[in-house]
């Protein structure tokens, strides 16, 4: 583990620590262990083998799903980000890196899939070095194309539900939860610890 990794890692267990003790975040988020932690319970209890992230960024969390999933499709926008995680991930088969807009590439991804995956929808414009397209977030493509796949009952993870307020580009909560049981009546959608689940048709 090279220096920044290293950095990176002491810091989310920190926030973890932290968030345990009471003393996390004011704005609802949760620390990124904490998610690691919801990825594995729902792959656990979906008997889920195969991942699909939007938003690779610097490919923290798709090391953690290479370790926790048999296949990982991973897409980012960022050239330069694509480019850090393809260096990154040269040397881990089971990690299948894209580049692009993700309302764009995942129509390919999904066809391609052979199984039910969990889908982690991270991929948002968020400052720094991150890339924006025409809206900051493209989940309701993203929405469309997941559910619309009727081959598999896949589990879909949404990151950051506090921003889903109907500005900046974001739906609202609702909006998102009406698109989404349009799309899949049986899917079963509810919102904890910043994070909005879309499970088929059964609480987890």
């Amino acid at each position: 583990m090279d220096l920044d990794l290293l950095k990176r890692e002491l810091l989310y267990r920190g926030e973890e620590l932290r968030f345990r003790l009471g003393a996390g975040p004011r704005d609802g988020s949760i620390p990124h262990a904490c998610k690691r932690d919801l990825i594995g319970r729902y792959r656990r209890h979906h008997a889920l083998h195969c991942c699909v992230e939007t938003g690779t960024y610097l490919g923290d969390m798709t090391a953690v799903l290479a370790r926790q999933f048999e296949e990982v499709h991973s897409i980012e926008l960022s050239p330069d980000l694509f480019e850090r995680a393809s260096h990154r991930f040269r040397s881990r088969p089971r990690v299948r890196l894209y580049q692009g807009d993700s309302a764009e590439v995942l129509p390919r991804v999904v066809a391609g899939l052979t199984q039910p995956a969990l889908f982690w929808l991270d991929a948002h414009y968020s400052g720094g070095v991150t890339a924006r397209s025409v809206v900051d977030s493209p989940i309701l493509n993203e929405l469309e194309c997941v559910l619309s796949d009727r081959r598999f009952r896949h589990v879909v993870l949404v990151d950051d539900a506090r921003c889903f307020n109907g500005s900046g580009g974001y739906p609202t909560l609702m909006e998102l939860r009406e698109r989404a049981t349009r799309l899949a009546p049986e899917c079963f959608v509810e919102c904890a610890d910043d994070v909005i689940r879309l499970t088929p048709g059964e609480r987890p």
